[in-house]
């Protein structure tokens, strides 16, 4: 009886550093520093490239999600960048720090970008819109458009609905990123991204 109560502490003792690290981890990933939400809400066929709707959620040490429309339907994948790659995409993230001014009006279609950046519990919030394409996108937003639409994704493993922690989109981007439904339809909605629903 002893003896099996001191082989039953030991392995307490021995599993308790990787249950810290585990925990570690999932509370260093729980919080995105970084939320991207690209859209694209004109009619959208099989012969053009790139993805209509993206969200992209960055971590501490980066850990990523993304979220993306495909030609093949929704895919929501998780892994870690490379240190170049997340270099690369903090400084043009950095580079984004404007916004598009006033109201819109969307007749045909738009093209939006929405970052959100967190810092100390703040998060600051630069959105462009470029409605009938009459406010193109400035050069700092095309460039991170264009880091998302090239991003490959080696290495990622399908994201579940128990591993997600909170939504890959920032909240009350323009329109929503559903994975399981691919509405291509151009419209542009009052949903938010919350209600994904990872693979």
């Amino acid at each position: 009886m002893r003896r099996h109560l001191t082989l039953l502490l030991a392995a307490m003792i021995l599993s308790t550093p990787a249950i810290v690290m585990a925990q570690s981890k999932n509370s260093d990933q729980r919080t995105p520093v970084a939320r991207i939400s690209y859209h694209y809400s004109y009619a959208w066929d099989a012969a053009e490239s790139g993805y209509p709707h993206i969200c992209f959620a960055l971590y501490d040490g980066g850990y990523y999600q993304v979220s993306r429309l495909t030609m093949d339907g929704p895919q929501t994948l998780q892994g870690k960048l490379s240190r170049s790659q997340f270099s690369r995409l903090r400084e043009l993230i950095k580079g984004f720090d404007f916004d598009s001014a006033g109201g819109w009006v969307v007749r045909k279609g738009a093209e939006s970008l929405l970052i959100d950046v967190t810092s100390d519990d703040t998060t600051v919030r630069h959105r462009w819109v470029n409605p009938d394409r009459e406010r193109p996108l400035p050069d700092a937003a095309v460039k991170i458009i264009g880091w998302l639409q090239n991003f490959e994704d080696k290495g990622a493993t399908p994201l579940t609905l128990r591993e997600l922690g909170e939504s890959i989109c920032p909240p009350g981007s323009l329109k929503p990123l559903q994975p399981t439904v691919a509405d291509l339809r151009p419209t542009f909605g009052n949903g938010f991204c919350e209600d994904q629903q990872p693979q």
